[in-house]
């Protein structure tokens, strides 16, 4: 749940639901042994930081932190245990580093104290064993 080294405190938490939405035998009927089933998921993290004196290495920008992902996901089972699926993730952070801010595309230049959502889109090829 929790992590600290130093003056670095952490800790996190996540909710997903995955659910088989389609397979060739009909509606709710997937598993990832079938062939042609369509899996669903969504999942919730937020991870939460404090740092405390030179274990910040941010610039002195913030102490505290968190970062919150909300995942969307669609996987189509190719054969037993092969997969291809599309993930969007949307990021939020109420406090970003100014650098960060900027390389990420949500100011043009950074802002102190301020904080920013991002996208991205991912096509995945996934191989279970």
């Amino acid at each position: 749940m929790g992590k600290s080294e130093g003056n670095v405190h952490q800790r996190g938490w996540e909710i997903n639901h995955q659910i088989y939405i389609w397979s060739p035998k009909g509606f709710l009927t997937g598993s990832s042994s079938r062939k042609g089933s369509v899996l669903a998921s969504y999942t919730f993290n937020r991870a939460d930081a404090y740092c405390e004196g030179a274990a910040c290495d941010n610039s002195g920008q913030y102490e505290s932190n968190h970062l919150i992902l909300n995942q969307v996901a669609l996987w189509v089972f190719l054969r037993r245990r092969i997969s291809t699926g599309i993930i969007w993730n949307h990021y939020e952070t109420p406090v970003l580093r100014t650098n960060e801010q900027v390389d990420l595309g949500c100011r043009k230049s950074g802002v102190v104290g301020k904080g920013c959502d991002w996208d991205n889109v991912i096509v995945a090829f996934k191989m279970e064993w």
